[in-house]
């Protein structure tokens, strides 16, 4: 029985029956189909998110036999002393400060810089593929900024450049 995984699927069961009873009170549209209704796709993914976390609460009611030979498990390092876990928590403040920025910066530079710093992040050696990060952030931002402003003409916010 693995008590981390089944405390964490009652607390997903308790989300997903909360957010289920919130979708209840979205408003329906006389005549439309449910499926046009405001609370329909909300409803599916507390309905999937219930089914998902019984499914998890299940497997973890499980007993799995130890192997005798099997070593003690290996202490780790916490998650704060570890690459990754430094790159979890600098992709957390990316992701709390672009919103902040967005206003002030406008879009399409608060995207090149966000998707330029996470790409430095996530790479292994950035400094070897500098001029391939910049050269895919540039691409990224100039796409989405072509689709989503030009094509689907979705107003962005203004900044110092564009």
């Amino acid at each position: 029985m693995n008590k981390k995984d089944l405390a964490a699927s009652i607390v997903f069961l308790v989300i997903s029956v909360a957010l289920f009873s919130y979708t209840t009170t979205l408003p329906v549209r006389a005549g439309a189909p449910a499926a046009m209704s405001a609370g329909f796709y909300p409803k599916m993914l507390s309905v999937l998110l219930g089914v998902l976390s019984l499914l998890m609460m299940r497997s973890s009611l499980k007993v799995v036999p130890v192997p005798e030979d099997c070593p003690p498990p290996v202490k780790k390092a916490p998650l704060y002393k570890t690459k990754g876990g430094l790159n979890m928590f600098l992709t957390l403040a990316l992701l709390v400060v672009y919103p902040l920025i967005l206003e002030h910066l406008g879009f399409a530079f608060a995207a090149f810089l966000f998707l330029a710093i996470m790409l430095v992040i996530l790479t292994d050696e950035p400094k070897k593929h500098m001029i391939r990060i910049m050269v895919t952030t540039l691409l990224l931002t100039i796409v989405m900024y072509v689709i989503f402003k030009i094509i689907l003409r979705i107003p962005f916010p203004t900044g110092l450049l564009f």
